[in-house]
């Protein structure tokens, strides 16, 4: 199932509980993406956040991002059973 989704420093938590990243983390990126948001150019590039089983598989940066800026943001997740 697809859907948009407002997603608070609140929810991204609780999302990011569910799963750890495949990779390490960049903070470059995470901060790249904070500062955009921050600033109103946040935009979106395609990819879901993605979640398969109840537990995250993608979006770990963008999630991040959300908790450090302290700011709701839209996003399109994929949700997998």
């Amino acid at each position: 199932m697809r859907v948009t989704e407002l997603i608070t420093p609140e929810r991204a938590k609780e999302i990011l509980r569910t799963g750890s990243p495949s990779g390490a983390v960049s903070k470059a990126k995470v901060e790249a993406f904070k500062t955009k948001m921050e600033a109103g150019r946040w935009r979106e590039e395609g990819e879901f956040i993605y979640i398969r089983n109840g537990k995250l598989m993608n979006g770990h940066h963008r999630l991040e991002a959300v908790i450090r800026s302290g700011m709701s943001i839209k996003f399109r997740i994929q949700y997998d059973s």
